[in-house]
């Protein structure tokens, strides 16, 4: 148990780690493609014959890279031209004969276009990680309601299943992998329906098998086929299984359906289902509030008409994130329509109006609109924004099409959109932007208040642009245009002629805001600055004589108090702020960032430590503002708050998230969500790392790390582990009971001799913190230590600045230089090698190196080229040597296995040494928390069931701490209980190989952190981890010796506990005074 906090520290080592890509078998009424093949990390993956475009759907993890391989079949000579949209995405392919390859590290909804065939569209999902099991309490599997999954009947198996789990709410109904022809399904409230990878609803397309609901004048009678029942709550569908609609045959049969219709409800979702060929509106939310749909996929046919993808209809608070709607009419659109008339016979409610829908990382492809507002505007629709989207084709980009009714179409936002093909004139308007109003017989009404921002078309069109009213009373006005790039141009257009829009009668209050640099900092911004930044020199304030002590001091004061009333003012208008999202707020008066609370609360804390007072009862001020109050607190904060709160300073809004799916949410929206950059500028101690590397700069940084710590080389990591832990078990063994006189020196030594063997060739022998050094060692180990001790004040205060301050303060600064010209020798003894084709030391300096190498060579091809670089500046070296090392050098292991050990045959049986080491982690993550602050525009985060819109520049924590110890995902959860990672446990040491490891559900167990961004040092972390337990347990225990012969054990583990839990967090957590408890080393 002692070692816990030490080894825990091990998961910040670079390592590679396993993508897994998940395929979904084709049914058999699907055709394979004809035209293409793909393979994933070499995996066939199911692809599906289409009209107008095959289609290949699967999923992947995210945060490693993972190859995809498109083969043209029908060809057989080499791609000549080829097209992958969206095309702002940063995916680099390149032709292998007639193979296209690129590999990503996000899932993407991806269009690709090779030489003159047929599009192939690749929809790539997240891993599922809410998957339910197919059977269980609360699982209604519709096998046992006997439902065909055949498609040789049509069955009502589902409707009996969904029938039955209502009587229990919270139930899910799961449809497992199948063809099932179904008539009309009604989804029952709180109830979910669960649609298994390679399951497929199938709609027959005969009219005699459904309800008849509504007539439409220019087509056919038709149904809503799955929708809600009114007045229902808490309904979910999910999973990724196919909602296929049969369009075709259904029209050939004179009828239509829409398919997924959330009607009359509250509280929807929908994950990560497939809709295709529909004969109507794909998926039509229907006077719904607060709707949710992600990961939505409607692949629909191109030749078939009225077949709009998503049409949100007089609904309040729906977002669509992350979807791609193919269809010959409208991708994504909102309406809002009169009074039991055709389409809207069955509609529930009187007509409502439509507000707060957005929109966002979305793929449109359509002969009609990408994104459009329109064509029904009985009721007033308001607060719509369509942003971070891609239109692949369309025959209009964006627009407003106000044709049906009186009422208003307002506050209306298309932002952040790529338009690349358009094609086409739908209506006469085969143009980028038509925002216009036009008589359909049913009234006319304005248009007011559009914002139309950072917008990219590559294509205009073949017609003039509108922005064109109808008459004196039905205006188009008040639209604002920011930023918008025309046919390539790398200037904003700043007239209506430039963005071609010619057609303007009856429009008004046009303007341009294109962004522009300001002249000055705000006060605000300059002390966001000091309060982040660290100092880059002495100053030193001298006063004229004729200054008096009393007019310094007035100035002084004077000064505090102007900083202070600032700091009340910044702090409510904060709190204000986040009051506004709904979110419950802990005030914070000194932002956690501030260079001088960063100094002085130690001192503050060590106060209050002394107190006979028990945390929890100090108020959130005092509590949340100490550094690492994260592990005081385990999970109490959350409990008390919720699952997701703010906490505010003077500078800043800190918005904690412990729910699993938001934080998977946030953590792969890695264009939504980015690493705070600004606040961890700080870490820059030898120059830029990959942990201050924005996110185009950070596989830069993480390919030269990350490259040499594969699989291959952990039986090196073994080895060398195995190595230095008997080293230190001969060296803690002669002490005998006198204890070890410093574990957690010997420890931290252990690491840093594993790191030099294996990061950078140089193998040492252990020794003891008692023990002399020579001076090479000790040189280059001291410095370093000294530099970790004193990380704070070095990350503050330079150290070429400490150098010239006597005493402690120059030892620290001569400890950092002796630090860097470590690095530099190393890094010209590894450059030397390069340059005369030796193999070098191994590890991870040749990689750095041929990354140098590489930077020069584009310098010099390119001085000032501005484009994105490969290699790394040595300045870039040092700090990710730096980063690297400080992570190491905090880690600690401890242990070793018998010399005979394979490390491919023990490695995967030592089990237990695992859940030693995962159990520590949980309870002593290495980083408490993951920080990330919201981009350039607002973002919605979902937690349970309420969704937040939270503005730009705003800081997100994933609470992983938190997440470690929350009584709800875990049992005992502030105990340290090894066993629970280990399921059914054996009871004889033959049946220890039939053991297997507990895998958590996902976010709430990542101490290595989550998204593409992940650590990658998970592999050799548990290796070398695994291999000092294993050693050190193997023949050898450790006692925690009596402070006295009087002393009762009761006494020596209320000593002991305290020790362990008082940790802090330097750049890492540790322990703060590990030495206080003398630890004896003997054979068992």
């Amino acid at each position: 148990m002692l070692f816990r906090t030490l080894i825990g520290v091990l998961s910040l080592l670079i390592a590679s780690a396993y993508c897994e890509v998940v395929r979904y078998e084709r049914p058999s009424i699907y055709d394979k493609s004809a035209h293409f093949s793909l393979q994933v990390n070499g995996t066939e993956m199911y692809t599906v014959s289409y009209a107008g475009y095959d289609y290949v759907h699967l999923s992947m993890d995210q945060g490693h890279p993972t190859e995809f391989r498109i083969k043209t079949l029908s060809q057989g000579s080499t791609i000549k031209s080829y097209s992958i949209t969206p095309k702002q995405l940063p995916i680099k392919a390149k032709v292998e004969g007639n193979e296209l390859v690129w590999s990503m590290e996000k899932a993407h909804y991806l269009i690709v276009k090779i030489d003159d065939l047929k599009e192939f569209v690749i929809v790539v999902d997240p891993t599922e990680t809410n998957a339910p099991k197919s059977k269980g309490t609360g699982i209604f599997n519709v096998l046992d309601y006997k439902a065909d999954n055949t498609g040789k009947s049509v069955t009502t198996g589902i409707q009996a299943a969904m029938d039955a789990a209502a009587k229990q709410p919270g139930s899910i109904v799961y449809v497992p992998a199948g063809l099932y022809q179904i008539g009309n399904l009604m989804l029952r409230s709180k109830t979910s329906l669960y649609l298994a990878g390679g399951s497929v609803l199938r709609f027959t397309g005969k009219p005699s098998d459904y309800k008849k609901l509504y007539h439409k004048s220019d087509l056919h009678d038709g149904t809503w086929w799955i929708q809600t029942e009114f007045d229902s709550t808490d309904i979910k569908v999910y999973g990724r299984g196919t909602i296929d609609g049969n369009g075709y045959n259904t029209r050939q049969n004179k009828y239509m359906a829409d398919l997924l219709v959330p009607v009359g409800t509250k509280n929807f979702r929908c994950d990560g289902v497939l809709v295709r060929d529909s004969s109507f509106w794909a998926v039509t939310p229907i006077q719904v509030e607060d709707a949710l749909f992600t990961n939505l996929k409607i692949l629909d046919r191109l030749d078939v008409t009225q077949n709009d993808g998503i049409d949100v209809v007089e609904s309040t608070r729906v977002t669509v994130r992350r979807a791609i709607a193919i269809a010959n009419d409208d991708s994504f659109s909102t309406k809002t329509w009169p009074y039991k008339t055709g389409t809207t016979v069955p509609y529930p409610y009187s007509p409502r109006p439509l507000s707060d829908v957005v929109f966002e990382n979305t793929v449109a492809w359509t002969k009609c609109y990408g994104y459009k507002v329109g064509q029904g505007v009985h009721q007033r629709q308001n607060n719509v924004t369509f942003r971070d989207g891609t239109v692949y084709a369309a025959g209009v980009g964006i627009g407003i099409h106000h044709l049906f009714g009186t009422e208003k179409a307002t506050g209306v936002t298309f932002q952040d959109i790529d338009i690349e093909n358009l094609a086409g004139s739908p209506g006469g308007r085969g143009t980028w932007l038509a925002v216009w109003v036009g008589q359909g017989g049913r009234g006319v009404g304005p248009i007011e208040d559009i914002l139309i921002k950072n917008i990219k078309a590559r294509d205009q069109g073949h017609k003039n642009g509108f922005l064109q009213g109808y008459n004196a009373s039905s205006k188009v006005s008040g639209v604002t245009f920011s930023d918008v790039y025309m046919l390539g141009s790398t200037k904003p257009a700043t007239s209506l002629k430039q963005m071609n829009l010619l057609n303007t009668s009856y429009s008004e209050n046009i303007k341009f805001a294109n962004s522009k640099s300001l002249s000055h900092t705000p006060i605000a911004s300059t002390l966001r600055k000091l309060s982040y930044h660290r100092f880059d020199a002495i100053l030193i304030l001298s006063l004229p004589s004729a200054v008096s002590r009393a007019m310094l001091g007035v100035i002084l004061v004077g000064l505090a108090s102007a900083y202070s009333i600032w700091s009340v003012v910044c702090l409510e208008a904060n709190v204000r702020k986040a009051r506004a999202l709904g979110l419950p707020v802990a005030r914070l008066p000194v932002d956690a960032n501030n260079v001088f609370w960063i100094l002085f609360q130690p001192h503050f804390y060590s106060l209050l430590d002394r107190l006979p007072i028990r945390w929890l009862s100090y108020p959130s001020f005092v509590r949340f503002s100490r550094r690492g109050w994260y592990f005081a607190e385990r999970a109490n904060a959350h409990l008390q708050l919720g699952p997701i709160w703010a906490l505010v300073s003077p500078v800043s809004i800190n918005i904690h998230v412990a729910d699993p799916d938001a934080i998977q949410d946030i953590v792969t929206r890695r264009g939504d969500f980015q690493r705070p950059t600004a606040e961890l500028k700080i870490l820059e101690l030898y120059g830029p790392c990959i942990s201050t590397a924005k996110w185009p700069d950070w596989p830069r940084h993480r390919k030269p790390m990350a490259t040499p710590f594969n699989e291959t080389i952990m039986a090196s990591v073994w080895a060398e582990s195995r190595r230095q832990a008997l080293g230190m078990l001969v060296s803690w063994t002669k002490f005998a009971d006198a204890g070890i006189p410093s574990y957690q020196r010997d420890t931290h030594t252990l690491s840093l001799n594993v790191l030099a063997a294996v990061g950078f060739g140089k193998p040492y022998d252990f020794r003891g913190s008692t023990e002399p050094s020579v001076d090479e060692i000790g040189e280059y180990r001291d410095s370093l230590q000294t530099v970790l001790d004193n990380i704070i004040l070095l990350l503050i205060v330079p150290f070429r600045v400490l150098q010239m301050v006597p005493g402690t303060w120059a030892r620290i600064g001569n400890a950092g230089v002796s630090f860097k010209s470590h690095m530099v020798k190393m890094l010209e003894n590894e450059t030397e090698a390069l340059q005369q084709g030796r193999k070098g030391s191994g590890g991870i300096m040749p990689g750095f190196v041929r990354a140098v190498d590489q930077y020069h060579r584009e310098s010099a091809a390119d001085p000032d080229a501005k484009g994105a670089k490969k290699g790394l500046s040595v300045d870039e070296i040092f700090g990710n040597l730096f980063a690297w090392l400080a992570a190491e050098i905090e880690a600690v292991a401890e242990g070793r296995p018998v010399e005979e050990w394979d490390y491919k045959q023990m490695f995967p049986k030592l089990k237990c040494c695992r859940a030693v080491f995962y159990e520590t982690l949980r309870l002593f993550p290495p980083g408490p928390a993951l920080p990330s602050i919201t981009s350039d525009h607002p973002q919605q985060v979902t937690v349970g069931d309420r969704t937040y819109t939270v503005p730009v520049g705003v800081n997100f924590t994933a609470n992983l701490r938190a997440m470690q110890t929350h009584p709800q995902y875990w049992s005992n959860e502030t105990q340290w209980h090894p066993s629970r990672w280990i399921m059914n446990p054996a009871a004889t040491s033959e049946q220890v190989a039939q053991e297997t490891f507990f895998v958590p559900s996902k976010n709430i167990f990542f101490p290595w952190g989550e998204g593409p961004q992940i650590c990658p040092g998970r592999r050799l972390s548990e290796v070398e981890a695994v291999a000092v337990l294993a050693c050190l347990f193997r023949a050898h225990r450790l006692r925690i010796k009596k402070d006295s012969d009087g002393e009762s054990d009761e006494a020596t583990y209320r000593r002991f506990d305290k020790c362990v839990n008082d940790v802090d967090l330097v750049m890492l957590v540790r322990l703060k005074n590990a030495d206080q408890v003398t630890v004896v080393c003997e054979e068992a």
